[in-house]
């Protein structure tokens, strides 16, 4: 895979977001800069959500936004991590990190094991079967890296997903 190639403007009526993004594959960038700028609205866009005014997406050799193309969110395979976790309040951890998963086919039993390996590999095996409320801070946003990260993505945006870590 080539990585990722954007060039995108996304126009708001307070602001006008301009980014060219070259990273390639197997690398780590991250994105900078005081409140208000844009960063997350680069991540929100890069992962679907937001349709760029201009521009275009590009990851490997699939492009995801361009003149005529919008592939949306659930069709791109990118895990992304959000400052507010957005776990599902009525699932279990487990649940949860399965949810992934299950919804590409995978069957509940299956989806379930893995998400117990992701558990214990974020130290959180005895928290399988409680719910989102009932976590700490940085056991939900463990819960929500390890959904992320189970369908191994080739993109990961994470959106400041170590500020609730304890």
């Amino acid at each position: 895979m080539s990585g990722l190639t954007a060039s995108i403007e996304v126009a708001r009526p307070t602001f006008r977001l301009s980014v060219d993004l070259d990273v390639a594959a197997g690398s780590i960038t991250a994105i900078v800069g005081p409140n208000g700028s844009g960063k997350t609205t680069l991540l929100r866009t890069l992962a679907g959500l937001v349709r760029p005014t201009f521009g275009r997406i590009q990851l490997g050799d699939r492009i995801l936004d361009g003149s005529d193309v919008h592939v949306p969110t659930r069709d791109r395979d990118i895990g992304v991590v959000f400052q507010d976790y957005l776990l599902f309040p009525h699932l279990s951890s487990a649940e949860n990190i399965a949810f992934g998963p299950m919804a590409h086919g995978v069957p509940r039993a299956v989806a379930l094991a893995s998400a117990r390996d992701w558990l214990d590999r974020f130290g959180l095996t005895e928290f399988a079967a409680v719910r989102p409320r009932q976590l700490s801070g940085g056991q939900a946003q463990r819960v929500a890296l390890a959904r992320a990260l189970i369908l191994e993505p080739p993109l990961l945006l994470l959106d400041e997903p170590l500020a609730a870590l304890d």
